[in-house]
Formats: C-alpha cells, structure tokens, sequence
C-alpha cells in the first residue's frame, strides 16, 4: 500500500506544518537558553521564550497536533509489519527521515513526548534499512543524545536503533569510529538492574565489537580494567532473573531501578538506587 506512488508525501503534507512550528519552538528555546547561560546569574531564572506552541497554544495548533500524531500512528504500523518492501519503503523516503529525525529530536515536553515516540518506534523498525550518509549523519547524533536521557522507553529504543544501524553493512564503515562516550555509556547502562536495557547493550557491544578487530580494539581502550570480569558474570545472566550481584562492578555502587509514575504513553522513568 506505501508503494502507491505518492501516498507517502500526501500523508507527510499533514503534518508538514507541525513540524515547521515545532522547529521554530526549538530554535527559539535553545536561542533563550543560550542567552541565559551567557547572561550574568541573576538573570538566568527567565523561562524561554513563549511560542506557539507552548504558551499561546491554540485551537489550531492542537488540531495540527492530533493530525500529526494520525500520520504519524499510520506509518508506525506499517513499519510493524514483516513485509520487507514496506520497510525499505520507509527507510529510503529521504522527506520521512527529515521529519523522523526532526521528531527525535524534540524536548521531551508533555507537548511533543508522543511524537517524540512515535519517531522513534518508526526509526527503530526501519533502521536496518536506513544508509547513512556519513560518520556524521544527524540521526546519529540525536540517537546518542536519547543515551542520557531519563526516560526507559527512549534509551531502549536509542540503544536498538544504533544496533540494527550496525546490521546494514553499507553502514559498516560509517560506524568503525567508537565513540568513547558512548561505549562509557553503555557500561554504565549495565548497571542497571533491567532486562530490556542489558539485552539491549549487550546486543550493541556484541555487534560493533564484531565490525572489526580494530574497532573491537577501540572500545576495550574505552573501557575499565574490570571490563572481562564483568563481562564473564554477565555469562550467568537469565532475562528475567538475576543470578548474581554485581556489586563493585566498574568499580561502582550498584545501582537498581524501578518505575516511578511517569507518562502512561511512553513507560516510566528510571530512577537509580545505590545499594
């Protein structure tokens, strides 16, 4: 059905001026936050500076977001489905990735945390399919942004999408430069005691330790002494249940999380507690 020659773009045309107006609100918060970090201290208390939507939002634009959260629920189905030439389908519409990024991308505020997941969930189905451009593609730097993040639901799903990345060996030499930061961050994400989150790191330094000897090299330098170590108790490890306590793994507390209320539509947040 997405083969239809242009039903892809008539679709993206309805939410075409969400995503205008979403990127407007963006530059002007992060305009107002740099002034306020060059500013002196007493006047960094001043929120951002109202936009459309957030402030004055209005009938309109609240029309605007429920057709875009419509278009996008439309092709996050589709990109459920096991038909590969739906997904390829997605994965090279160059219009759908602007705005899946621009989606991923966005603050998560109350406003845009659904279409922020929706982005994501799209981006993470399609992603074995997607070419990158160059070690510097943007979707690369937003999902390492989504690393840090305190939400579940988008450090899964980041964590996933740089995986399946790593399937497409078009991408392969693209990915042969480890970032440090994020092969730390991922070790650190090991110390949480939650299945999804260790399946999926352990799952990403499977992968890229397997692009190359050389970058296998990389993220052990990236890593602590005690990295084998960690690695050989995580042999025991049962999805499900944990059969070992990994206290003084990394040389830190351990730490466990469970869920906090958050928001119903994208999972609860992490909190972390030192054991």
């Amino acid at each position: 059905m997405l083969s239809i020659p242009g039903l892809v773009d008539i679709l993206l045309d309805f939410a075409a001026l969400f995503f205008e107006l979403a990127a407007d609100d963006v530059n002007s918060m992060k305009f107002a936050n740099n002034l306020r970090e060059n500013a002196s201290p007493h006047k960094r208390m001043y929120p951002p500076f109202p936009t459309e939507l957030t402030v004055f939002a209005s009938a309109d634009t609240a029309l605007q977001l429920e057709r875009t959260l419509q278009v996008l629920h439309v092709f996050r189905n589709f990109s459920f489905l096991d038909f590969n030439s739906h997904q390829l389908h997605l994965a090279s519409h160059r219009r759908l990735l602007r705005f899946i990024i621009r989606g991923i991308s966005l603050p998560s505020y109350s406003t845009y945390v659904e279409i922020k997941q929706h982005c994501l969930d799209i981006f993470d189905n399609v992603a074995t399919h997607v070419v990158l451009s160059g070690p510097n593609d943007p979707i690369l730097s937003c999902l390492k942004n989504l690393l840090i993040s305190t939400d579940r639901s988008l450090i899964i799903g980041s964590v996933r999408s740089l995986t399946r990345l790593c399937v497409n060996e078009s991408n392969s030499i693209f990915l042969h430069d480890v970032d440090s930061n994020v092969v730390s961050r991922m070790l650190q994400l090991l110390l949480l005691w939650d299945d999804d989150i260790t399946s999926a790191v352990l799952e990403y330094l499977y992968m890229y330790s397997s692009l190359s000897p050389e970058v296998a090299i990389r993220m052990a330098k990236a890593c602590p002494s005690n990295i084998i170590r960690v690695l050989v108790k995580y042999l025991t490890w049962q999805p499900g249940g944990h059969g070992y306590h990994p206290q003084g793994s990394l040389g830190k507390s351990v730490v466990k999380t469970h869920a906090v209320p958050g928001n119903a539509k994208t999972g609860a947040t992490l909190k972390a507690v030192q054991w």
